[in-house]
């Protein structure tokens, strides 16, 4: 459980990277504190799956293809 919460986070913080956005940008957006998006991109928590559709969208894909790319990295 806990490989697949680090592999979680590094898409995480790839996605949002490619993005162009700081955490403090994604947690104002998505309506979190910046040490969520911190606490999930290094896998110490998880977010709900609604977080992860609002944050999806903020990284510019949908929430059907993050969670594809999800499927890929964690198999």
């Amino acid at each position: 459980m806990r490989e697949q919460a680090v592999k979680l986070g590094v898409l995480l913080r790839e996605l949002r990277e490619a993005a162009g956005l700081t955490q403090r940008d994604v947690a104002a957006r998505a309506g979190v504190s910046q040490q969520a998006i911190a606490k999930w991109e290094r896998g110490i928590a998880s977010p709900y799956l609604y977080d992860l559709a609002r944050v999806a969208k903020l990284y510019g894909t949908t929430p059907q293809g993050f969670f594809k790319k999800l499927l890929d990295v964690c198999g």
